[in-house]
This record gives C-alpha cells, structure tokens and sequence, in this order.
C-alpha cells in the first residue's frame, strides 16, 4: 500500500486524488492528505472488500459468482485507465483518471476471472474443492487493491454490491443470528451430531 501511495507507481498529479464516480475526474476530484487517503485505502477500500467477500463466501461458498462479476468489470475499467490506442487516451474520453500502467492490471483481473471459472467446475455438486477463508479473503484484497489501482475506490460499492449488502446484513446481526443466505441449508438438510 505505501508503494501505491508514496511510492512512484501512480503520477504525483493523480496519487491523491479522489475519482468521484459519474463527474468528470480532471475537473471533480479532491484532494486528500497522504495519511488519510492511506488509511481510507488501507482500512475501508482493502479490508473490507477482503472481509465482505469472506462473509458472503460463508457456509454456502456463493462468493465467486460475484467475484466474477466484479473482477470483469474491473477487467475492462482497468484497462480504460491505462490504455491508449493510436494516440486516443480512453480514461480521458471516459472522464476517468489516466493511470500509467494502470492496463496490466487487465491481466491480473483476465487471470482471476479465468480461475475463478475454473473453480467452478470443481465446485459443482460433489464439491471437489472448497475456497475457504484463505481464498474469499485473497480474492476481495485483490479487488479492493485493483479497485485503489485505477482510482475507482469510490465506485466499488456499486460495482460490488452484492458483498456491500451482504456484509451489511451479516454484520447487523451477526451477534444475534447467522449469515442472511444461511436459513436456505436448513431446509435441504439437518445435520445430526
């Protein structure tokens, strides 16, 4: 994270800019202290993508339908961020922000979502192979730092709103019951002990 902030890998006039989704990123973008913007990155963006994804995967393991989604759709902003052809800069005609190597970030989305689909397969009844908290955390730290990458952290709960409402829903009752999808394995079976 301090490379992402601190470090060389994003333009001085971009680092600390915060991209408003829908406005214009040149014309409509705050500036944020070093600091903060670490600890908003670091804290709300990363952490919990990570942990929302954790709790949708859950006992029912439906997290990778949606890590799918949201990898594609990252897949391509990525690569509109970083991109240009024969001297058309894409972020600029999207009123994204441009960030300089922002497009190789196409093929770590590209290879999730190959992997992912790739779970699948194993995944379907008998399931062979199970993602686990080791995978569900990994995969939403990647789309959070993807999401921080192209300076699209303010759109991610859009583009992630099945995690959003899901860890709303599990963390406003997660003293009192379990998971919101959870009640649907009661009825297939009782486990006896």
């Amino acid at each position: 994270m301090g490379w992402l902030f601190f470090g060389d890998a994003l333009d001085p006039s971009v680092r600390l800019r915060l991209a408003v989704p829908l406005l214009n990123f040149e014309r409509h973008s705050p500036i944020i202290p070093g600091v903060a913007y670490a600890l908003f990155g670091l804290v709300v963006v990363v952490m919990g993508t990570s942990n929302a994804v954790n709790l949708t995967d859950g006992l029912d393991g439906l997290a990778i339908g949606p890590v799918i989604a949201c990898t594609f759709t990252y897949m391509l902003l990525s690569y509109a961020a970083g991109q240009t052809l024969a001297g058309f800069n894409i972020a600029h005609y999207l009123g994204m922000a441009h960030v300089r190597g922002a497009g190789e970030l196409t093929v770590f989305c590209g290879a999730i979502v190959g992997a992912s689909i790739g779970f699948l397969w194993y995944n379907t009844h008998p399931a062979q192979v199970f993602m686990g908290d080791v995978g569900a955390l990994a995969l939403g730290g990647a789309i959070g730092f993807v999401a921080l990458a192209t300076k699209t952290e303010l759109s991610l709960p859009v583009i992630a709103g099945v995690f959003v409402v899901e860890f709303s829903l599990t963390s406003s009752r997660l003293a009192i019951t379990k998971p919101p999808r959870a009640h649907l394995l009661d009825g297939a079976y009782s486990p006896s002990l």
